[in-house]
């Protein structure tokens, strides 16, 4: 009889605890907040390029009234990391084969005309992928200075400050805004440039080197 009355003491108690909920907190000891989760950034993947894609641009530089130079590219190929573009320059009439590697970095030039320059951009990095907002990248390179010796060396920092809708002679379209810190070390110099990448087209759509040139795409049209 007292083993049974003792049972049911302590059943009691497991009962009321229960029903009292979980027992106080001591004193002192505040409650842990609840961590929130780090917000998702949306990331924006390589183009979806086509065989026959082919972007017009033109460049002016500064204060100039007609382009510099205007060209086309047409995508003739494309590998796992290679895009290859047949580059015509639209005032001679003059071709090249440039390849690309991610990013739209130009690997490599095979000219088709006599004439035809074989200078090809070193180490540059336009598009990084995937991007987001607050995304930072870098590049180096040496490089003559308008075809002048001794070399520079080149170091920018690229930095994904902005989305924007962005007005150009091809259209309307949403932008990534993408800005360019360089650094000319041996000069003890820096500037900063913008330039605009446009998924709708999968190319940077827009330049801005103050002081320099402004480049931009004039016309976009989609392979068939």
């Amino acid at each position: 009889m007292k083993k049974l009355l003792v049972y049911i003491f302590v059943a009691g108690l497991a009962m009321l605890a229960m029903a009292c909920g979980s027992p106080p907190r001591p004193a002192g000891l505040a409650e842990k907040p609840a961590e929130k989760p780090e917000p998702v950034r949306p990331k924006l993947q390589g183009p979806d390029i086509a065989l026959g894609d082919t972007w017009v641009f033109e460049v002016k530089r500064i204060g100039a009234s007609v382009p510099y130079v205007k060209w086309s590219e047409k995508v003739t190929a494309i590998n796992t990391d290679r895009i290859v573009c047949l580059h015509t320059d639209l005032t001679t009439r003059k071709q090249a084969e440039i390849t690309y590697g991610p990013g739209w970095t130009p690997l490599s030039k095979n000219v088709r005309s006599p004439g035809m320059s074989n200078y090809v951009p070193k180490g540059k990095l336009p598009v990084s992928f995937p991007l987001w907002l607050g995304k930072r990248w870098k590049d180096s390179y040496a490089e003559e200075l308008n075809g002048d010796a001794p070399r520079i060396m080149f170091r920018n920092q690229y930095t994904v400050v902005k989305q924007e809708n962005l007005q150009t002679p091809a259209g309307t379209f949403q932008t990534w805004r993408i800005q360019i810190s360089q650094n000319w070390v041996e000069r003890f110099y820096s500037e900063q440039w913008h330039q605009w990448y446009a998924p709708e087209v999968g190319r940077i759509v827009r330049i801005s080197a103050p002081g320099h040139f402004a480049m931009q795409l004039v016309n976009f049209i989609p392979a068939r």
